[in-house]
C-alpha cells in the first residue's frame, strides 16, 4: 500500500475513511477587528502614501528617505503603533519649509529628525549637526509627536478607502 504523511492518509483507502479535521471556531468580532485592523497597518507601511506638503505632491521623495520611511514604518506597524515614521514626518517639514521659513522650535525639530536620520544612513555629520539637540518638552516634543499623529491619520486614511 503507498502512503504518505505517516500513514494518516492513503491513495488505496477511500477520503472518507480519512478522519476530517477539528473545527475551527469563528473569530468573534473583536479578534476579527484586531487582525483586519493589523492588516492595515501592514498595507499602510508599504503601500500608504507619503504626506507632504500640499503643491508639493508631484516633489519626488529621495529613494533613501522612502527607503528610510518604508523601513520605519514597518517596525512601527510591527509594535501597533499609530505615528508616521521619523523620516516621513523631517520629509514633511522640509517640504514646509520651502514655503515659510521655520521659527526656532519647528528648525530644532527638524534639525532633531535629520540629524537621527543621517546618523541612521551613517553618513557624516556637517558641523551644524555636530553638536547635540535636544528637544523641549512643551514647544517641541509634543508638536512634534502631534504631527506625527496627524500624518499617519491621513496617510492611513487613504489605504482604508
Amino acid at each position: 500500500m503507498q502512503t504518505t504523511l505517516n500513514g494518516k492518509f492513503s491513495f488505496n483507502r477511500p477520503h472518507y475513511e480519512t478522519p476530517l479535521p477539528e473545527p475551527v471556531e469563528p473569530m468573534n468580532r473583536s479578534e476579527k477587528a484586531l487582525v483586519d485592523k493589523g492588516l492595515n497597518l501592514i498595507v499602510w507601511a508599504i503601500s500608504g502614501p507619503i504626506i507632504v506638503w500640499p503643491g508639493y505632491e508631484d516633489m519626488p521623495v529621495p529613494g533613501s528617505v522612502k527607503e528610510t520611511i518604508s523601513i520605519e514604518r514597518l517596525l512601527l506597524a510591527a509594535k501597533g503603533e499609530h505615528l508616521a515614521s521619523e523620516a516621513e514626518t523631517m520629509w514633511y517639514i522640509s517640504c514646509a519649509s520651502l514655503i515659510n521659513p521655520l521659527d526656532h522650535h519647528w528648525c530644532n525639530i527638524f534639525l532633531y529628525l535629520t540629524k537621527k536620520w543621517m546618523i541612521s544612513r551613517k553618513q557624516p555629520l556637517p558641523d551644524f549637526l555636530q553638536k547635540q539637540i535636544i528637544l523641549e518638552d512643551y514647544m517641541e516634543e509634543r508638536p512634534l509627536h502631534d504631527l506625527r499623529c496627524w500624518l499617519f491619520r491621513r496617510s492611513f486614511e487613504e489605504v482604508k478607502h
